[in-house]
């Protein structure tokens, strides 16, 4: 019996009633309560056993748990330790998630604190290219009513990617004069989806009304054969301007060597424009009179052709 005494007052601090920080046994009772190992009995191989790991039940793993070792002696020793419940969540069925010990709840507007940071990064980078402090209330007031006169889909979002922030807090810091440009392009455009041009081309909410009446009646003038202008300029909004939609049917004409109709052409595949400009492939110039008429010369251009629109002559239409 004494050699059994001896051990287990080396194990628990010389019969002090103290469990031993720095002994063996302690160290593997403890795992072996991290694994859960309830009502099992480990051998530590230092001559004392683990007999049992009770949790009180009446605290519903909530609180402070007692651990109890038992060793051969007789002698019990109690360590209190934390337990970490997950009642509460289950019940919840998800409503909220801990992460590094905070409570995260689900009830967060994720869709409201990305547009606040959007909002401070565009007048932050507004202010820092004009030079002057942009104020971001009344930025956040011009963003409230475009959103308004723009409900989409897709829903209206400045892009800094699409047009500088300073032209955005040009668009933002009057509102109003924005509205009647929109009521302008609604009036001639009425079955367009303003939303979506305007998140593909926002350089459109920049342009004077006197603009925006003599290039919406260029481009019907142009396209007075489509059959469906308005969804047309939804598809390619940069054919709004008469004179690149002029450069873009001179140049289909080309292509197809005057045996299609490029609008129909443009009508069946708009996309057609799109992977042209991917491939840098080069389109027809147009020149501008003084009185503000355009010159679209077709296929018999030499004298004002430049020698690398002689050279695609050459190569892929069998030109002289």
């Amino acid at each position: 019996a004494a050699p059994e005494r001896s051990a287990s007052a080396r194990a628990h601090g010389s019969g002090s009633g103290r469990p031993a920080t720095g002994g063996r046994c302690s160290g593997r009772a403890g795992s072996a309560a991290g694994r859960g190992m309830h009502g099992q009995t480990l051998d530590t191989g230092t001559g004392c056993s683990t007999r049992s790991v009770e949790h009180d039940a009446s605290l519903g793993m909530k609180g402070d748990v007692a651990r109890k070792t038992k060793t051969d002696d007789g002698s019990t020793s109690s360590t209190a330790i934390s337990t970490i419940s997950t009642s509460s969540s289950r019940k919840a069925g998800g409503a909220s998630s801990s992460t590094g010990g905070g409570v995260v709840p689900s009830s967060i507007d994720w869709g409201a604190r990305r547009r606040q940071r959007m909002l401070q990064e565009l007048t932050e980078t507004a202010g820092k290219q004009r030079g002057v402090p942009v104020d971001v209330g009344q930025m956040e007031a011009g963003l409230r009513q475009l959103e308004a006169l723009l409900p989409g889909p897709p829903e209206f979002c400045p892009n800094l990617e699409a047009m500088r922030a300073s032209d955005w807090a040009d668009v933002l810091m009057d509102a109003s004069s924005v509205g009647s440009r929109l009521v302008f392009y609604k009036v001639h455009f009425p079955g367009m989806n303003l939303a979506k041009v305007m998140a593909l081309r926002p350089q459109l909410l920049l342009k004077p009304i006197d603009a925006i009446q003599r290039d919406a009646d260029g481009v019907k003038q142009l396209l007075a054969t489509a059959k469906d202008v308005d969804k047309l300029m939804e598809a390619v909004p940069t054919l709004m301007n008469p004179k690149l939609l002029l450069s873009v049917l001179v140049t289909v004409n080309k292509w197809y060597k005057l045996k299609k109709d490029p609008v129909e052409v443009l009508e069946r595949d708009p996309d057609l424009i799109r992977r042209a400009q991917e491939c840098d492939v080069p389109f027809e110039p147009v020149y501008e009179n003084q009185d503000g008429s355009f010159q679209a010369p077709q296929l018999n251009y030499a004298e004002k052709r430049t020698e690398w629109q002689a050279y695609i002559d050459r190569t892929f239409y069998g030109q002289k």
